[in-house]
């Protein structure tokens, strides 16, 4: 007999509610953290470029200096993250090479 949610006994049904509430709350505490990461994200990128700060770190260019952070920062995310980010570069004028090589792509 398969144990689903509607046919547990009732201090079951409790005990999974509880839990389903709680990973509700920290799957939404998450969410709130990856929206505000971006929110944050996004003003960096275009802050780094406008100052130019590659030439102050020893980068070559722009694109040499976000390809170094996003290949050594950004490995975990996955293919949909990468998606994200590579929208906000290609919005920064950063070639479709130049991110490609920065994601390790290329």
């Amino acid at each position: 007999m398969t144990i689903t949610p509607t046919n547990l006994p009732r201090p079951h049904m409790r005990e999974v509610r509880a839990a389903a509430q709680n990973l509700d709350k920290r799957l939404r505490i998450q969410a709130r953290a990856v929206a505000h990461s971006m929110e944050v994200f996004n003003p960096l990128i275009e802050e780094a470029k406008a100052a130019q700060i590659h030439r102050h770190l020893g980068f070559a260019s722009w694109t040499a200096y976000i390809a170094d952070v996003i290949g050594k920062e950004m490995k975990q995310l996955s293919v949909d993250d990468r998606r994200q980010i590579v929208e906000l570069l290609s919005g920064e004028g950063m070639s479709q090479r130049a991110i490609a090589q920065a994601r390790n792509l290329a």
